[in-house]
Parts: structure tokens; C-alpha cells; sequence
């Protein structure tokens, strides 16, 4: 940033220290502020150019639009100190050099919104501590970082954040940064101020007008760094509180950084320890044999002993940085257990010198935090997944998922395990267990089948490592044909595990309860379905005609259609029937087909229904030739309908006939629909249909019912009368008597509609005239069913979507 006043003859050269760096192939964008000294009504305009680079060419220029002054008053953004004064020892970790509030104050008797931006702020540091030695300097808000740049010179630093304050709110800011060096012996203080009230930018989100800005305190709080010729710091990578199985190797006790600002020669260690032991066990010497004390290249040992001290003798030379580590590894046998030893500070030395003129150092900051460390013994999870409840499954079934045990390490080391055995039981037939063929998968590989025998299962085989990441044990179990019924469990009830590193048993502990699997015979239930086609017209010589749905469900099994049975009336007017799924695959043909009857006997498909599912099919069927006024039905009996089980048994199915609806064959069809009236009137037309014929000739026409309702009108002259394609004498169909204007209607004349064509039909109401004493007119005219051929269209689905209706 710079800045510059304007001179008499309307200049003002700008400067930047440090300068702007322009990066290569990169675009920066500046703002231009510019406060004025005026009144309002005045223009203003502003241009510029680059006067001096390190480019080799200045290229560009800018001006602004005219800008007039207008009356306006804006929000204010008060600055203001915030917390207190603060000391700190040097360290890693990010500490407050200073916090402010920034409040949105408002007008009075402005009610409109006006959030405000704090664009950027300029503080200048005050106290002894120099700004280079700061790291990661940044401002916060509510704990997040909010500044996106900065811009250090000398003693001041330019924050850019643009962050939101909102209407009439108080945000409070923190300034943040690591302190990488101390300077002072008395340690670096650091205080920020804002100089100028200019140092601040802040603009209403409204317009980009500038706030004014405010002052309550110009200089913030002090903060104090402390540094010393030595710092401890402890690696806050590491967790202060770790579990460890017994035997691992290389735990870490304590970890850590020692720097040293000159060369210092640091001599035997004295550390306390603390342990939860007592009697027999206390001491260190049950959970280490030897402890590790590494302080840069140098390593220190101690013998684990049962005293509460740990010794360490040696020496470490430190000129500038050394890392700092505690650690030792967990005997086998170590008994649970928490032990910690003290922080690492620089009384823990007991010789401390430096190395220029061995004279004792004093002085020192922070200190080394040690890890608690736990003792777990290694256990083991047991948690089922298999998601089962108690279920029943048929007969014979076959791969049936009986259990699913997760074993896991929640603590300790991995483990091995071997030789599992299941308990298996039945509370009907003890000796039908013999006929339970089981295999045992661990993570979905077959290790092997076995044969259960008595009241037990045992594989022996098995051979698995176990860590925390945990594995499947699934039992999956063939059914056979002669375990007609009863009550299967199947539980693990004994495992042999074995600490991998310690080599010590571990306990089983509590296996959940299996599934209670109920063994019965497969169920195929019949019953209706929604789908089943309604009364429809077929046309002669129509192919794949669906003509029943019905719906299957299996219980117990998953089970396949065997024999179907279906009955009716003229069946032999139709032929090639089917049974198709859903999805219109076919899944049998039938065997016989007479007029009363159809019958599917054996399929053979490989289409089925899973077990708890349901399934829907549909009879489909071809329509004759030459076949004409001809009703049929068919309907599904129950009795003669099977399934057919995993196993192959075939089992008669249960539920309800399916009934299905009374179709017509007729070699001709006309079908009625709703036409568009855009000039829709009571006299003129009140109605629109047309009626589109197809198969083997054309239709006749020969009446149709009206249901109409009028109200404020007078019918007493009126008729309803209706036209072919336009209004006119010769178009005329057929009419009501004079005094009627609803109900049924006879065709004479113009009522052909040839076979492949489409006639559209105008409905009017002669004679109705407006009942003078009425205050409104409505009305609907509704056409409720078309004759042809003898036959009524709103008897069948699929002639017309009755009734069409317009309304008034």
C-alpha cells in the first residue's frame, strides 16, 4: 500500500514500500481511495499511469468514472482495544500479539440494513520485538483465520481480509503468530497500534461507500516473550496419554526438541516415575528390562529397577536443535499397568555447562512433556453381523447363512486363532442334526465342510490371524430333505487364541446369540393383483394380449411356478397362451387350451421368487381370427396350482382364486376422446369428441348418453343436438325433442366412421336462452357413453376414458 497527498497542480505520486511485486504472467488489483474535503453536488474524476518499475516498458493507464458527492451519512466502524496484557515462553505454538474489536455502528434512525467489510488494517508494532522474527502472523476471528495476505515494512504490517461484520455487530480479532526467536534477555515485547484512522479500511456492503472510522484506544495491549539460552518443547505430534500391548517394541515414553542458542553440554539424567503397581509388581523393572533416553546422536540408558527414579548417565552436546526421545520396549509378561515419568526440563541434568568456558547455564524455557503410557492386555471382539433375526427357512434349503461372527483386537497385539467348534441345536429332532452339512468361510473363503455330528461341529483346520482391522467367520449350512422341521441354532462356543507376540492365551469372552432359524416347508402364496387388466375390447387377430395378472409370494424359500390352472368362458377364442414375468419375459406356455379351461403343467424355468418377496405375472394370450361379438373370462383356481421349492418338491400353492374381468372380441372398435374446443359456448359448442375406428370395417355410430346440468338458463325451447365436423343441417347426427336437453341421444344420419379414420362430433344445446331473472350462468355438458355396433363404450377400458365433460 501507499500513500500520497494531492498537490496544488492536482497530482499525486504514490509510493509503495515495500514495493508491489507484480509476479510473471499474474494480474494485481489495487483500490484507489481518495478522502475528500467537500460538499455535495460536486464531480470528481481520477487517472493514473505507472511512473516507475523494474519493467523494462510502463505500459497503461486508468480513469474512473465522474464522481459526484451526495448527501449521505455512513455507518461508523469503531476500533477499539480488547483483553489484556500477556507473557509468554518461547515456543512452536501460535500465541496473541494483540486483540480489537471493530463495532458496526449504525446511524440513528436508519432502519435499512448496512453490513459492513473490513478490508484491510495497518498496525504498527511499538514494542521491542522485531517482526521478522515472527512466523505464520495472521488475524483471527472466532477461531478461523480471516486474513489472507499480509504486508510487512519495517514495523508495520498490513493485514488483507475482507471479512463481514454485520448490521449494527461488534467482531472481535485476534493477531496471532509463532515467535521463532527472542531477542532481548529480558525478553521481546510486542505491542500493536493503529497510527492513523486512515490505517483502517472498511467499506458498507450496500453500496462500497467507506465507513468512517473511529477511535477508542490507538495502541493495544502489550505481550512479553520470554527466551532463554536453552527451550524445551515437547513434539505435539506425539499424545500425552497411549495404550500398548504387552511385548511391543519401541514405545515412546517421551518425545520432544531441546535448542540451544549457543553450544551447552547437558549431563546426566535424573527422572521420577509414577506407576499404578503395587506389592510384587511396582516398580518399573516388571514393564521394561532397559529405557532409552536419545538426545540428539547421544544415547543414554537405565536399567529398570524398582526404585521411583530413573538414572540416566552420559552426555549430550547441543549446538542449535536436537530431538529428544524417552522409549523402551514392553516386556511380554508386563502386567496392566500406568506408568509416567517426569518432564524433562533443565534441572533434570545434573551438570548443565556451556561449552565456551564451562560455566553453568541457568536460564531455560518450557519443558519436555512425558507420555502416560498404558498396559493392555490383548483382547478380543465378538460381534455378529450377519443382520439376521429369527427367520424360517424351507426345507432342504441349501448355502443358507446361518451366523456371522466379526472377531476383532480392541487392544493388544494380533492374535491367532484355531480349532473353532459350534454348538448346534434342534428342539424337535436331536438326530436330524446328523443331516446339517455346514462349512465354515472366513472372509468368504470356504475353509471346509463338515458333517455335524450329535450336538456338535468342530473345525479344526482353521488356521487365521487376527488384528484390529477383525475378520468374518460365516457358517453357511446344506439342509438336508429328511430335516422336515424344527428350531436350528448354530453358536460358536469354543476358539483357540493366541497373542501373536507374547504367545499368551487369550479368553474367548462372550459370543451373542444366534439367529433362531425355524425349518418348515416353502409357501407360495396366490392372490390378486392390482394390475389385472380391466374390461377391455380386443380386436380379432390381436397378438400378446394380457388378459389376467396375478401375484406370487414365497415364504420360507424361494420357489418356482410348477403347474397353473386356469378356468373360464370361450378361452378357445383366443390361443398361444402364455405366462409372462413383469418385464414381459416369457416364463411358461401353456400344455392344453379348451374353451373352459388353460393349463400349464411342469414349467420348467428358470425364473423364481425369492424368499419374503412377491412377484407378479400375467396371462397373455392371442385373439382369434374371424371372431366377432364373442365375451370371454378366465380366472386362476387355486386348486391344480403348485410351486416348486429349492429342493424340487412340489407343494401345492395357498392363498385365494384369482378372478379375473369379462372381455369382448370383436372384429371392429371405435374408441371416444375428448377434442380440443378453444370456442367453447353453450349454443354453439359445447362439447367436442372424436371417435377413431379400427380392424376389419367401419363402425356405425348409433346414439349416446348426455348427463347435463344448466342453472340460469331456460330450457324450455332448447334441444341438444349433435354435429359432424361443423354446424349445419346436412352434418347432423341426431337430436333430442324440443324441452330436452340431457340424456340419451339416437344417431340417423353422418354416423359412420370408416375403419383407420378419425371423425370429430360438435355437442350444442339449441334453443337455451339466458333466464333474465338470474344473476350467473353455468353449465356442463357431459357425455357419459357412445353405441356402435350394439356395443356400449364405457363398458371397456380401453374405448374411452368416460365421462368427457365440459364446464362453464
Amino acid at each position: 500500500s501507499g500513500k500520497a497527498a494531492f498537490s496544488s497542480d492536482r497530482t499525486a505520486v504514490v509510493s509503495f514500500a515495500p514495493a508491489l511485486v507484480v509476479k510473471a504472467g499474474s494480474t494485481e488489483t489495487l483500490d484507489l481511495y481518495v478522502e475528500l474535503d467537500t460538499t455535495a453536488g460536486n464531480d470528481f474524476q481520477f487517472s493514473g499511469t505507472i511512473t516507475s518499475s523494474s519493467a523494462n516498458n510502463n505500459n497503461g493507464s486508468f480513469t474512473t468514472a465522474t464522481l459526484r458527492t451526495a448527501t449521505y451519512t455512513v455507518v461508523t466502524a469503531e476500533f477499539k482495544k480488547a483483553g489484556s496484557n500477556n507473557s509468554y515462553n518461547q515456543s512452536s505454538d501460535f500465541v496473541e500479539l494483540g486483540r480489537f474489536t471493530v463495532e458496526n455502528k449504525k446511524p440513528s434512525g436508519v432502519t435499512e440494513t448496512r453490513d459492513v467489510t473490513l478490508n484491510n488494517i495497518t498496525l504498527r508494532q511499538l514494542g521491542t520485538g522485531d517482526l521478522s522474527d515472527l512466523s505464520e502472523l495472521h488475524i483471527e476471528r472466532n477461531g478461523v483465520k480471516v486474513s489472507s495476505e499480509i504486508i510487512v515494512d519495517a514495523k508495520d504490517v498490513t493485514f488483507i481480509l475482507n471479512d463481514t461484520i454485520k448490521d449494527a455487530s461488534t467482531a472481535t480479532y485476534y493477531v496471532k503468530a509463532k515467535v521463532v526467536s527472542v531477542e532481548n534477555n529480558g525478553g521481546d515485547t510486542y505491542q500493536l497500534s493503529l497510527r492513523n484512522t486512515s490505517d483502517l479500511s472498511a467499506t458498507e456492503n450496500l453500496n462500497g461507500f467507506r465507513t468512517t472510522i473511529s477511535r477508542v484506544n490507538t495502541n493495544l495491549n502489550t505481550y512479553t516473550v520470554t527466551g532463554a539460552d536453552i527451550m524445551f518443547e515437547r513434539d505435539s505430534s506425539v499424545e500425552l496419554s497411549r495404550n500398548y500391548a504387552k511385548g511391543t517394541n519401541n514405545v515412546t515414553l517421551m518425545k520432544g526438541k531441546i535448542t540451544a542458542k549457543t553450544a551447552v553440554t547437558l549431563e546426566d539424567v535424573n527422572l521420577a516415575y509414577t506407576s499404578t503397581l503395587s506389592g510384587s509388581n511396582a516398580g518399573a523393572s516388571s514393564l521394561f528390562d532397559t529405557v532409552y533416553l536419545k538426545i540428539g546422536s547421544s544415547v543414554m540408558t537405565w536399567s529398570a529397577t524398582t526404585t521411583g527414579t530413573a538414572t540416566f548417565l552420559g552426555l549430550a552436546t547441543i549446538n542449535g536443535s536436537a530431538d529428544v526421545e524417552l522409549y523402551a520396549k514392553l516386556r511380554d509378561s508386563a502386567p496392566a499397568d500406568t506408568v509416567k515419568f517426569a518432564d524433562l526440563r533443565l534441572s533434570s541434568f545434573a551438570k548443565k555447562e556451556y561449552v565456551s568456558n564451562q560455566n553453568d547455564v541457568t536460564s531455560s524455557v518450557g519443558a519436555i512433556s512425558a507420555v502416560s503410557v498404558s498396559v493392555d492386555s490383548t483382547t478380543l471382539s465378538v460381534t455378529r453381523v450377519d443382520g439376521l433375526g429369527n427367520t424360517t427357512i424351507a426345507t432342504g434349503s441349501k448355502a443358507v447363512t446361518l451366523n456371522t461372527l466379526k472377531l476383532a483386537v480392541t487392544q493388544g497385539n494380533p492374535v491367532s486363532i484355531s480349532n473353532a467348534t459350534y454348538t448346534v441345536t434342534n428342539s424337535i429332532n436331536s438326530q436330524q442334526l446328523d443331516n446339517v452339512f455346514v462349512t465354515l468361510y472366513v472372509d468368504g473363503v470356504a475353509v471346509k465342510t463338515e458333517t455335524v455330528k450329535g450336538a456338535t461341529v468342530s473345525f479344526s483346520n482353521l488356521s487365521k490371524t487376527v488384528n484390529a482391522a477383525g475378520s468374518n467367520l460365516e457358517v453357511r449350512a446344506d439342509l438336508s430333505d429328511a430335516f422336515t422341521t424344527g428350531n436350528l441354532t448354530v453358536t460358536l462356543t469354543s476358539l483357540d487364541i493366541v497373542d501373536t507376540l507374547t504367545s499368551a492365551t487369550v479368553n474367548l469372552g462372550t459370543v451373542p446369540t444366534s439367529a433362531v432359524f425355524t425349518v418348515n416347508q416353502a409357501v407360495g402364496t396366490l392372490s390378486s393383483s392390482d394390475a389385472n387388466p380391466k374390461a377391455s375390447l380386443l380386436l380379432a387377430g390381436d397378438k400378446d394380449q394380457k388378459v389376467l395378472a396375478f401375484r406370487v409370494k414365497a415364504s420360507n424359500d424361494s420357489v418356482k411356478l410348477r403347474d397353473l390352472a386356469f378356468t373360464g368362458s370361450n378361452l378357445d377364442k383366443l390361443s398361444n397362451f402364455r405366462v409372462v414375468s413383469s418385464s414381459n419375459e416369457v416364463v411358461a406356455s401353456a400344455t392344453s387350451n379348451t374353451a373352459t379351461g388353460v393349463t400349464f403343467t411342469n414349467i420348467n424355468t428358470t425364473d423364481s421368487v425369492a424368499m419374503d418377496q412377491t412377484k407378479t405375472y400375467y396371462l397373455v394370450a392371442d385373439v382369434n381370427t374371424n371372431v366377432n361379438a364373442a365375451a370371454f373370462d378366465v380366472n386362476l383356481a387355486l386348486a391344480g396350482s403348485n410351486i416348486r421349492s429349492t429342493n424340487g418338491s412340489t407343494i401345492a400353492m395357498v392363498g385365494a382364486n384369482v378372478t379375473g374381468n369379462t372381455h369382448l372380441v370383436n372384429e371392429d372398435k371405435a374408441v371416444v376422446a375428448k377434442a380440443t374446443n378453444s370456442s367453447k359456448n353453450l349454443t354453439t359448442s359445447a362439447l367436442r369428441f372424436t371417435v377413431t375406428a379400427s380392424g376389419k370395417d367401419s363402425v356405425t355410430l348409433t346414439g349416446a348418453t348426455f348427463t347435463n346440468l344448466l342453472s340460469g338458463y331456460t330450457t324450455g325451447s332448447g334441444k341438444l343436438v349433435v354435429y359432424k365436423d361443423s354446424i349445419s343441417s346436412g352434418n347432423k347426427l341426431g337430436e333430442t325433442s324440443v324441452g330436452t336437453v340431457s340424456g340419451a341421444v339416437t344417431f340417423n344420419a353422418n354416423n359412420t366412421v370408416d375403419n383407420g379414420s378419425t371423425n370429430t362430433y360438435i355437442v350444442v344445446l339449441e334453443g337455451v336462452v339466458v333466464d333474465g331473472g338470474s344473476n350467473s350462468q353455468d353449465w356442463s355438458v357431459s357425455l357419459s357413453n357412445v353405441f356402435f355396433d350394439g356395443i356400449g363404450a364405457d363398458s371397456y377400458d380401453n374405448l374411452g376414458d368416460f365421462p368427457i365433460t365440459e364446464t362453464k
